[in-house]
C-alpha cells in the first residue's frame, strides 16, 4: 500500500512540475515575443518616422532654421567686421582734419 501511495505521490509531483514548467515557457515566450516586436519596431526606422509625422516635421524646421541662421550671421560677419574697420578709418580720418 505504501508503495501505490509513494507511486501515485510521485506522478503527481511529476505532473506538477511538468504544468509549471510549461506555464513557465508560455510565460518566457510571452515575453520574448514582446521584445521581439519592440525590437523590430525600433529597428523599422521608417514607421517610426510615420507614427511621429508632426514630431519629425518640427523637428527639421528648427535644424532647418539653426543651420540657416548659423549660415546667415557666418555670412554677414565679415560685413559687420568691415564696417567697423570703415567706422574707425572714418573716425581717425575725422579726428586727423580736426587738427
Amino acid at each position: 500500500m505504501n508503495e501505490a501511495m509513494t507511486q501515485i505521490s510521485k506522478n503527481e509531483v511529476v505532473r506538477k512540475l511538468e504544468d509549471e514548467t510549461e506555464e513557465l515557457r508560455d510565460k518566457v515566450t510571452e515575453i520574448v515575443l514582446m521584445l521581439a516586436r519592440r525590437r523590430h519596431e525600433i529597428y523599422d526606422w521608417l514607421t517610426r518616422v510615420r507614427k511621429e509625422r508632426p514630431t519629425v516635421g518640427i523637428g527639421a524646421i528648427g535644424a532647418f532654421c539653426v543651420a540657416g541662421g548659423i549660415a546667415l550671421f557666418l555670412a554677414l560677419r565679415p560685413q559687420r567686421k568691415a564696417r567697423r574697420v570703415r567706422r574707425s578709418r572714418t573716425s581717425q580720418n575725422s579726428a586727423r582734419s580736426r587738427r
